[in-house]
This record gives C-alpha cells, structure tokens and sequence, in this order.
C-alpha cells in the first residue's frame, strides 16, 4: 500500500486522516461575513455578539472562517474525502465543506485545556491550534503570563494524544485595545516553543501564521481585517483575510511547507 509522509506524519491512503481545527472565535469564523473593513463596520463584531447571548443559533450556519476554503482545497467539490476528515464537537459551516471543528467564539487557552475532555477523546491525527488573542484581549494578560497558560495547553495535548501532528501557529495582529501590542512577545514565545517540543521529540511545526498569511502580527492589516465601531482593524479577518489563513494552513499540511515523500 502507498503511504504518504507529511511533516513526519505517515499518511495510508485508504484511511482519512483526522484533522481538528482547535482555538477560538477566529477558528470558528466570526467576521467571515464582511468582506472588507468599510463593510465590516458592526457586522463583524455582531456575529460574536450574537453567540454570546444565545448561543449557536445566534451565528449563521454557513460561517466558516479558515476552515471552508481549507477543505476545498484538501477536497475540491465534495464533502467527503478518502484522504482528509475534520473532527470536533462543533459544526458549522457551507454545505460544501467538512462543518466539524473545536472552535468556540470567546475562548480562552484556559478554556480549551479545561475542556480536554471534550475533544481530546477525539484522537485526532493533526491538530491546527490557533489560540491567545483571548488572553490578552478580554483577559488583559501580558504576552508571558498568557505563555504560561499555552505551555499548559502543549503538555495536554502531547498528554493525551502523543503522537499528534501539532500545526502551532502565531497569532494574528489585533486592535491595540484588545492586546494587540502583547502578540509579539507572545508569538515570539511560541517559536520557541516548537524549537523545544520538537527537541523533545514531539512532532510539532510551526506555522508562522501572523507573517506567513500577510494579515499582520502588530496590528490587524485593514485590508484583510474587520472593523468594528471605534476600533478600527480589530480581531477577526474578513471573507478576504480567512482564506489567506486557508492557504497558509494548507501549504504546512499537504502543500510547499510540508516535509511531503512517497514511499
């Protein structure tokens, strides 16, 4: 049987490999609607809001963020793949698209951690983990407090399925507001984080997000980024910004970042 290796993962090509999208309001894909910043003018920040006062009936069912154009570039044209599965306790999302994921709008690292029990019974093969605006937006933590709190996370997931493909990836810029000026610290934490997980053997990469996808790592490019009224380039990307996030996570799993051979 051919097998696939990916980034040190070995792929069959007769079982799909799971793959679950883990982090916050950005993995779950508030501000997908708007398609720029003039536009996204309250609509961005109202998707959220509405989660927070009723819950998942509160955003639209088709919204998606990142993760819709990743699967259509993982399985153009079908919502199943014998190669790729989305995993996760949530699902929302296009109909064209694997809906499942762990994204919850709000979350902190704490609350992914404090709810291992929930996903990581999951065993997915890969994890993407895009998590911290959070902490340092609501949670107002400094860069280094809110690294202590990932460490946690790290040692959970590594706990709890060992021989997980970890995709790590900075954070994207934010309003100054909502912490923006402590992702830098915070992501600079994070590659050395994957130099030394990976040191210890753990297989895990780094997907450099806040540079890699052009959306900004001190700040929230406009171009690609919601505003919301009176803070202008805030938290989450547009439906022009999320599918530049697609392509980078893409390019690390499968694409011309992966460690990809063919035995």
């Amino acid at each position: 049987m051919a097998r696939f290796f990916v980034g040190g993962l070995s792929l069959a090509v007769s079982a799909p490999v799971t793959i679950m999208p883990l982090g916050d309001s950005i993995t779950f894909g508030c501000g997908d609607g708007c398609e720029g910043s003039i536009g996204g003018v309250g609509s961005c920040g109202d998707q959220c809001a509405r989660y927070d006062l009723i819950g998942w009936r509160g955003v639209p069912a088709a919204q998606s963020g990142f993760r819709a154009p990743l699967w259509r570039k993982l399985s153009p044209g079908s919502v199943t793949s014998p190669d790729w599965d989305f995993v996760g306790s949530h699902q929302n999302g296009p109909d064209d698209s694997d809906r499942d994921h762990e994204g919850i709008p709000g979350a902190d690292i704490e609350e992914i951690w404090r709810t291992r029990d929930v996903w990581l019974p999951q065993n997915p093969d890969v994890i993407l983990l895009h998590i911290g605006t959070n902490n340092m937006g609501k949670g107002l933590q400094q860069g280094l407090e809110a690294l202590k709190h990932l460490k946690i996370l790290l040692d959970v997931i590594f706990e709890g399925v060992p021989d997980v493909r970890l995709l790590l990836s900075t954070i994207i810029g934010s309003t100054a507001v909502y912490g923006g000026k402590q992702h830098l610290p915070f992501n600079e934490g994070i590659r050395d984080f994957v130099v030394t997980y990976a040191a210890a053997g753990h297989n895990i990469e780094l997907v450099d997000m806040a540079r890699e996808s052009a959306i900004g790592e001190d700040g929230c490019n406009p171009e690609f980024c919601c505003s919301l009224p009176n803070i202008p380039a805030g938290i989450h990307p547009t439906g022009e910004g999320y599918p530049l996030m697609a392509d980078v996570w893409y390019n690390h799993i499968v694409g011309k970042s992966a460690n990809l051979t063919v035995v």
